[in-house]
């Protein structure tokens, strides 16, 4: 019988460490809480994690969602892949076992783990759909190690891809990276009624931080990593401060010690104390009063992004963002309209763009009032579950390909 909707499906996801959060594992637990409360049914979420951790169940409206660890350690990953394989097979077998599974959704198709995921899904006769939420690679000078990390992810990616029954990303970008077969464009999703701004009090930002009331605050919400771009960012706030420009510029995520006493020296050469400050690990709660506290949200870096969450919730807070053309993220916003973009790299033209913003408050009110319309319109969740369901369905209604 064919199904007409997904009531009881069950559904297998592999997704990065939950504990380390991040856009794509943002994206995944929005779009399950949404599917969740819309239809009733089964998910069980596998994940790679170097802590030690059990598994555990939700429940959301009529469903469940459960969690399971794939231990690993990051001293002998590389030295025990037939370990990792066993415990990847046996942590899934065990799921098939007890479980009707549907389908297996592979969220991280473009690492090694998983593209081990996508092979065993395959050899079970399983059907796979898989989801790459970055987007294409911008096209510069990388450093040795850079590069081979590029050029890894575009290979494990294909090779999922190929494995695949149903090839899906978050950017139209991303169909410059897939050279195996086509794909289809599901975009991703944000709470707008969490993300409102008539419903948070301001102060939080400059209260915590002890900054004054009428000096502009940027804010940059991203791991704190190099490729995220805060090593460009600082450059362009140089060149802000000799111009006696005024702002604020706040970092906010996880941090790499090493990135993070690199940045400090920066700052300390560049003459910036006093200017740049750091919010280490903010929960989703708190990024609400970030963003309401900020007056520029920007994401300089050249990563290849797919569909950058934190400039759509930025939008949604009624902020202008201020990007690099990477990836997808001319896709999360509408330059000249909701915010700016720049070239890659190009610390003047950021430096200019920045500027701009700055000196000029009302521009930055009306790019904010119109990047919450935007976002509204075209990142609206109920439309992002349909779209996953359409997709879900379809792969019900043929038979999955064996790959040996």
């Amino acid at each position: 019988m064919i199904p007409s909707n997904i009531d009881g499906m069950n559904i297998v996801r592999f997704i990065l460490d939950v504990h380390e959060i991040g856009g794509a594992v943002l994206d995944v637990d929005i779009l399950d809480r949404t599917l969740a409360r819309r239809r009733p049914i089964t998910i069980h979420k596998l994940f790679m994690t170097s802590r030690e951790a059990c598994g555990w169940t939700e429940v959301v409206g009529s469903s469940t969602i459960s969690y399971h660890p794939i231990h690993y350690r990051l001293d002998s990953i590389q030295q025990d892949r037939e370990m990792l394989v066993a415990r990847i097979r046996s942590t899934l077998a065990s799921i098939v076992d007890a479980h009707d599974i549907d389908l297996v959704a592979n969220h991280v198709p473009e690492i090694a783990s998983g593209v081990l995921v996508s092979r065993i899904v395959k050899e079970m006769g399983l059907p796979l759909f898989i989801q790459f939420h970055g987007g294409d690679i911008p096209r510069m000078r990388f450093s040795g190690e850079h590069q081979l990390m590029v050029d890894t992810v575009v290979r494990n990616l294909n090779e999922s891809a190929r494995l695949a029954d149903a090839v899906s990303a978050v950017s139209e970008s991303a169909g410059k990276v897939f050279k195996v077969k086509s794909h289809l464009n599901l975009w991703t999703g944000a709470d707008a009624e969490f993300y409102d701004p008539a419903r948070i009090q301001p102060g939080f930002l400059r209260d915590r931080l002890d900054l004054s009331a009428d000096v502009p605050i940027v804010v940059l919400p991203a791991r704190i990593v190099l490729e995220k771009g805060h090593k460009i960012l600082l450059d362009a706030a140089r060149v802000l401060a000799d111009r006696n420009v005024p702002f604020n510029l706040v970092f906010v995520g996880s941090a790499r010690e090493d990135i993070k006493r690199q940045l400090d020296a920066c700052v300390m050469e560049y003459g910036l104390s006093g200017m740049v400050h750091t919010v280490l690990n903010a929960t989703q709660h708190e990024m609400r009063y970030i963003y309401r506290d900020s007056d520029i949200v920007t994401l300089p870096g050249y990563h290849f992004e797919g569909c950058p969450r934190c400039l759509l919730e930025a939008q949604l807070m009624e902020k202008p963002v201020v990007a690099s053309d990477s990836g997808g993220t001319r896709e999360s916003f509408r330059d000249h309209e909701t915010g700016l973009l720049f070239p890659v790299g190009d610390v003047g033209r950021l430096a200019a763009t920045l500027e701009t913003l700055l000196l000029n408050p009302e521009l930055r009110e009306r790019f904010g009032k119109a990047g919450r319309k935007f976002v509204k319109d075209r990142f609206d969740l109920e439309s992002l579950a349909a779209r996953h369901e359409r997709v879900y369905l379809d792969l019900l209604r043929r038979p999955a390909a064996v790959v040996a």
